[in-house]
């Protein structure tokens, strides 16, 4: 199987250059990425945080699902059925996934991002890119999640970007 980092770098690379043309990332931010493969701890840490809020969507336990997110998530949605909301109606395949599988994850100091490839129960797939963020107390916790439609039948060879 052929390496995904060098491609996933790119991806990266490509979403930092967007969100600095939109005006949500600053240049330096930029100019300064230098990832790297996170160790075989990290990534376990960034899996139980993506796993743990998956399992909390499933059962529709807001209050569960946002304790995986950075404390900005709750000043931004003002309740945890908000936040259930927002997810039901914007990332179905995240909030019902049929099935999802850990690509790749990159680290560069405190920010990791990890991207799945999730098949929602409805048969879209999507990749999905979650910014990680390390705590102080050691832990990763979700900072915002982006996805890309992979595999639509009905509509191959488009791709829509979603931001969380």
């Amino acid at each position: 199987m052929q390496n995904p980092i060098p491609a996933l770098l790119r991806y990266l690379f490509l979403l930092a250059m967007l969100g600095f043309a939109a005006g949500l990332v600053p240049a330096a931010s930029v100019l300064a990425m230098d990832p790297e493969p996170a160790s075989a701890e990290v990534e376990a840490a960034i899996h139980r945080s993506i796993i743990g809020q998956i399992n909390a969507f499933q059962v529709d336990d807001g209050a569960l699902a946002l304790s995986f997110a950075v404390p900005q998530a709750s000043q931004l949605y003002e309740t945890p059925a908000a936040f259930m909301e927002m997810v039901r109606n914007g990332y179905q395949q995240i909030y019902r996934p049929g099935a999802f599988s850990f690509v790749a994850t990159v680290r560069d100091g405190d920010v990791a991002n990890q991207v799945l490839r999730v098949t929602g129960e409805n048969g879209k797939t999507v990749l999905a890119l979650y910014q990680m963020h390390l705590q102080d107390d050691g832990s990763w916790l979700i900072g915002g999640v982006q996805t890309l439609r992979v595999d639509d039948k009905e509509n191959e060879g488009e791709a829509e970007e979603d931001a969380l």
